[in-house]
């Protein structure tokens, strides 16, 4: 056989090969595309960076991150317009509720699309209950389902690190109401320097999402009740409730003398409104849900039902709110934003822009806000019609809108900081300097929050893939480099389960660090994706 033909053959053989596996669906294919949404400063862009590579070394896929500053990466996740992001949740009060109920279906802050009726009906149930082993089974029963659909996926409880001058005494640092709380707080001058990290979104009370502008929130506002320097509840807007045999009726009796910052005395009505607001669908309230054990207030929420069947009125300048289930958290809500009061005529007057600006809002708590440069500084000074004014020390609190966590440490250095958050890669340095470091619990839990809508994130074999990738310990140990645990489940330790700690009696519902599981489960998801995406 000549040599030419045998070049014609050995090429034809080429060609054939080629064809074929075009043809049998083995040619190179492009990845799967996958973003990450991350806050924009160094701390949440180092976190994200060390997800990434660890899904590059154990998946070896590439997930592009995308950073945003806070208000616009909060607003993508409102929006729903993210396949992925690296999120938290704090407890907004002492029970497990505070971050189960976060995932009903429908829910304002549930921005996974999550959807399953069997985990409503687990919550609706362990809402209604009045037996607390059967309302607790329900709890667990409900974080264990949360856990095996996997709309997010734990990666740490974060517990932090802070320093302060020496002068500074009487902070409140806790996981549960204002953080920091400086109701107590006092230092020579009285003048207090503190950084906010970055804008607050929303100072609308029942708008309010974040945590950011809750701080700024519980400064410049009080709710009926407020946390004591103890944690426990103690009179704030009113001076005492009654309640009822079967744990269904609230009565308050508001403070005598109590104004806003306008000079108006501080009613009932101010509350009424506000939980009006809260349920009226127009308002679009994200935290609605919250409320929804108040009687009428989720039929009202829905477009079920008239504002006239809301189960809160006043009477004889009380303020009466009426539950359908008696629930253990109530009077806790009562120092939430979400209940906070809005006096209806200021409201009424400058509705387009209210919270926009520090003129646009009226104040009924220890400190107003006098000055606000958007993006730099937020400036308050007490509130001299603030009930309790003679007991608060610090006359102006100054917080600084700086993303940069070695910008803040300086300044702290500098003596242009009286407080400030201690990144784990700097303990050393504080210590090497002669500072006391400070620790606690915030009460947060970090996770991956999917995008169920996605046709990517949808699939859960790629997102378990993703969850399992993930190295919990070294994370905690090497990136965050404090006393942050990694999150095996959900529900962070410190809230109350039926006898102990909720965390102790349920235990740990992920596997973490599963790196030839997760390559599998990858290419299993992926080869899904591609054939629905196919279809």
């Amino acid at each position: 056989m000549s040599r030419r033909v045998l070049r014609v053959l050995a090429l034809l053989m080429v060609f054939m090969l080629v064809a074929g596996l075009a043809f049998t669906g083995c040619e190179k294919k492009e990845p799967l595309k996958i973003t990450m949404l991350s806050d924009d400063g160094d701390t949440a862009l180092k976190s994200a960076a060390a997800l990434q590579e660890m899904w590059r070394t154990n998946l070896g896929i590439e997930v592009e991150i995308v950073s945003l500053p806070f208000a616009a990466r909060l607003q993508k996740m409102t929006d729903k317009d993210f396949q992925m992001v690296f999120a938290g949740w704090g407890p907004d009060y002492n029970d497990p509720m505070t971050f189960l109920d976060v995932f009903l279906s429908g829910g304002g802050n549930n921005h996974t699309s999550y959807s399953n009726p069997q985990f409503d009906l687990l919550i609706n149930n362990a809402k209604k209950e009045v037996d607390k082993t059967k309302r607790m089974n329900y709890l667990v029963d409900a974080e264990k389902l949360l856990m095996e659909d996997m709309p997010i996926a734990p990666v740490y409880f974060r517990m932090r690190d802070w320093c302060r001058d020496t002068a500074l005494t009487g902070v409140v640092r806790r996981s549960i109401g204002g953080d920091p709380d400086l109701y107590w707080a006092t230092i020579p001058g009285n003048e207090l320097r503190m950084n906010l990290g970055d804008e607050p979104p929303e100072l609308d009370p029942q708008l309010t999402t974040d945590t950011i502008s809750m701080q700024v929130i519980n400064s410049m506002m009080e709710g009926l009740y407020r946390y004591g320097n103890d944690g426990k509840m103690i009179p704030g807007m009113a001076t005492s409730y009654t309640m009822s045999a079967d744990g269904k009726k609230y009565t308050f009796t508001l403070r005598e003398g109590a104004k806003w910052s306008n000079g108006d005395p501080v009613t009932a009505d101010d509350f009424l409104f506000a939980i009006q607001r809260a349920a009226d669908p127009e308002t679009a309230s994200q935290y609605s849900y919250i409320l929804y054990d108040i009687k009428g207030f989720q039929e009202i929420n829905e477009g079920k039902a008239e504002m006239s069947t809301l189960g809160v009125k006043v009477e004889d300048g009380k303020l009466v709110v009426e539950l359908d289930n008696p629930i253990p958290y109530f009077i806790s809500l009562t120092a939430f934003a979400t209940m906070m009061p809005c006096n209806r005529a200021f409201f009424e007057a400058n509705e387009a822009d209210y919270g926009a600006e520090a003129g646009k809002l009226l104040y009924n708590g220890p400190w107003k806000i006098t000055e606000w440069a958007h993006a730099s500084k937020l400036v308050m000074e007490k509130n001299e019609d603030y009930w309790n004014k003679s007991n608060i020390k610090l006359n102006k609190i100054t917080g600084y809108m700086i993303a940069d966590s070695n910008t803040s440490v300086n300044m702290f250095y500098n003596k242009e900081l009286d407080l400030v958050g201690v990144p784990g890669t700097k303990r050393q340095e504080f210590k090497d300097k002669g500072y006391t470091i400070e620790h606690y619990s915030d009460g947060a839990c970090f996770y991956l929050e999917f995008n169920l809508t996605d046709p990517i994130m949808k699939n859960d074999k790629i997102r378990t893939a993703l969850s399992y990738a993930i190295d919990r310990v070294s994370y905690c140990k090497d990136v965050l480099a404090n006393d942050s645990l990694p999150a095996l489940a959900y529900v962070v330790p410190g809230l109350p389960g039926l006898t102990k700690d909720f965390r102790a009696e349920v235990g740990d519902l992920l596997l973490d660090n599963q790196t030839t599981e997760a390559k599998k489960l990858y290419a299993e998801g992926e080869k899904e994706v591609r054939k629905d995406i196919a279809d």
